[in-house]
């Protein structure tokens, strides 16, 4: 029944807002009207379509019986939308939409950064942002882009950009697999590694594993929390310090990197430390956090503990940017897992 549907054709004039056809029609029926004409008439199938469907909803139907072309109502909307100059203002509530229902996504956007959303106004005040306008505007272009460009191509055709596409992600995916390998070979120096592997003995001498496992931890999520308040993101991690919970995670936590640090061998680098954290992600995977705030957190309590116990001259410059590379290994270690899983 709805292989059949009647099709609707878009005048060529419609679909481009440079067009001249305004111009050279004078006193006939502008474009608008015509745009309001054709969405009412598209809105009307479209009904018609959805109260079919509903009426054979008993009936056994087959998945491509459903398949309904509604691209040109949404290219009708579009060009209406930009006749009312609207279309910024879609984008705009669109990526206030995202902030809002979204929250983990704010830390993404420079725009989100300097925004206050204990204030009752943030959001007049994120409308002033010119890192927000023109984000929101480039947006726009780009879905003008592909407004102004939607055609019907041939089945073979479109099989070919497909092949393509996925030539294209798979090699993506084996660069993304070299540069990882590359990077976890050769991201340390022999200077770097021994720095580290000397100071985290020192840490095991004074403090002892478990112990500072749960400073660390501690101290990351206390950090977290801070930064979630901050970006205004509802994603706390609930470990009480007094908790078994707790006390398990940290336990675990430390000993991946500990275990990161054991693994760097001068011929292999880091290249065998996946394989050997796989039940560490496994066991510790987390969901609902905020992957860029994790890491900022994690440094700190990571940081905070190495100057409580070798002092804060110990920590130049070099040897934070050192201990920065040893998390970045058991960050790639674990998405790689994440990835494979």
């Amino acid at each position: 029944m709805f292989h059949n549907h009647e099709s609707i054709d878009i005048p060529t004039h419609l679909l481009s807002e440079e067009s001249s056809a305004d111009e050279l029609n004078g006193d006939g029926i502008k474009r608008s009207k015509l745009a309001q004409d054709l969405t009412d008439k598209l809105l009307k199938k479209t009904l018609s379509n959805v109260s079919a469907i509903s009426s054979t909803a008993r009936s056994k139907v087959s998945d491509d019986a459903l398949i309904i072309n509604y691209v040109p109502l949404a290219q009708a909307h579009w060009i209406l939308l930009g006749k009312s100059k609207e279309q910024i203002g879609l984008c705009r509530s669109m990526f206030n939409y995202v902030i809002i229902n979204y929250p983990h996504t704010r830390p993404m956007w420079q725009f989100v950064k300097d925004v206050n959303f204990e204030n009752d106004e943030w959001k007049e005040q994120l409308q002033k942002d010119q890192r927000f306008k023109h984000h929101c505007a480039s947006v726009q272009s780009a879905i003008k882009i592909v407004m102004d460009n939607i055609t019907a191509i041939d089945e073979d055709l479109k099989n070919g950009w497909n092949q393509i596409w996925q030539i294209l992600k798979n090699h993506i995916g084996q660069g993304i697999a070299i540069q990882r390998q590359n990077y976890m070979t050769e991201c340390v120096t022999k200077a770097e590694i021994s720095s580290v592997k000397a100071m985290w003995e020192k840490i095991i001498e004074t403090f002892g594993i478990k112990e500072a496992g749960e400073a660390v931890t501690q101290e990351a999520i206390i950090t977290y929390h801070q930064l979630l308040k901050q970006h205004n993101i509802p994603y706390p991690i609930n470990l009480p310090k007094e908790s078994l919970a707790f006390k398990m995670f940290s336990e675990q936590v430390i000993n991946a990197l500990n275990l990161t640090i054991e693994t760097y061998t001068p011929e292999r680098g880091f290249q065998d430390l996946p394989q050997k954290l796989k039940m560490f992600v496994m066991d510790c995977l987390m969901i609902e956090v905020c992957p860029t705030l994790i890491r900022k957190a994690f440094m700190d309590g990571l940081l905070k503990l190495l100057r409580n116990v070798l002092g804060d001259e110990a920590m130049s410059e070099i040897n934070i940017h050192a201990w920065s590379k040893i998390y970045r290994i058991l960050e790639q270690a674990i998405i790689w897992n994440i990835v494979n899983y």
